[in-house]
């Protein structure tokens, strides 16, 4: 499946050709603790099967407390796999887009000490592992350690609002999104 630009200017919206273009697996979490919570959820998929590749599989709604900070707003979170031509850096840039469009505008801001100063957001897209797409399945994984992002996501495990749903799409029948998460 190969992602082409759909002929305007923004040449980070992609429709999906031919798979020998296909670069990449993705696992990604949502949340969102704000209004239509599950709606905002599928309208990021959405946006991220028009403008970013192609969503293979879902999870369930994983409802949860905040974590990291106090709110008495309860989370709905999910995750998925996504397939994309898109390098890590640019696919972050594009989550990034769709909170934006999504109403998000503040992203987690660093308290005095370093830790992260978390708040109520509309939505929340983290990129948690990437492997390269080779031969139609999943091979190589990829380590990235950069300001703006680390792959494997550092706190993912820490974090059971991720992992409940994580190895719910990763432990698909066929095997093709088993992924490098503990199972315990």
């Amino acid at each position: 499946m190969r992602f082409c630009s759909n002929g305007g200017e923004n040449n980070s919206q992609f429709s999906i050709i031919n798979s020998q273009f296909v670069k990449f697996l993705y696992y990604l979490s949502l949340g969102s603790n704000l209004g239509k919570r599950e709606e905002y959820l599928s309208r990021a998929i959405d946006l991220l099967n028009e403008q970013a590749g192609k969503v293979l599989a879902q999870s369930s709604f994983f409802y949860s407390e905040p974590w990291g900070f106090e709110s008495e707003n309860a989370f709905c979170n999910c995750c998925v796999s996504l397939l994309s031509a898109l390098e890590p850096l640019a696919l972050l840039e594009i989550t990034q887009e769709i909170e934006r469009q999504m109403g998000r505008h503040h992203k987690t801001e660093k308290n005095a000490d370093g830790t992260a100063a978390y708040q109520d957001r509309i939505i929340d897209i983290d990129i948690l592992e990437c492997y390269r797409w080779e031969n139609g399945q999943k091979a190589t994984p990829i380590t990235l350690q950069t300001p703006a992002l680390i792959l494997p996501h550092p706190l993912m495990e820490e974090r059971d609002f991720v992992m409940i749903p994580l190895r719910e799409i990763c432990d698909s029948k066929n095997g093709v999104f088993k992924c490098s998460i503990n199972s315990n």
